[in-house]
């Protein structure tokens, strides 16, 4: 009786992160277990954590405020996060604006 060596996978370069995606989304880590390497990692506490918060424009303020961004080379919403931290730091008196 002939014994069969397992085929040992290696996992592929990938061109690009779409095609990283579409070969996980097929195959399992698991099938790969021999290439894996522990690693140490440290978390640091506590994590930040961050809220979410919803602001309701009209159609002209938020056209207004997507022209300034641009002229900004900055997104909407990054421009209003920075709009509103200013104004808090302003409204308490220090320069907390990050």
């Amino acid at each position: 009786m002939t014994r069969v060596q397992p085929t040992v996978r290696t996992v592929p370069a990938f061109r690009s992160d779409q095609e990283a995606a579409e070969f996980w989304d097929a195959n399992s880590t698991t099938e790969f277990e021999d290439h894996w390497q522990p690693v140490d990692v440290e978390v640091e506490r506590p994590l930040q954590r961050t809220w979410l918060v919803t602001v309701e424009l009209d159609e002209a303020a938020f056209a207004r405020m997507q022209t300034a961004a641009k002229r900004l080379d900055i997104t909407a919403d990054e421009l209003a996060k920075t709009w509103l931290l200013e104004r808090l730091a302003d409204a308490s008196g220090s320069n907390a604006a990050e």
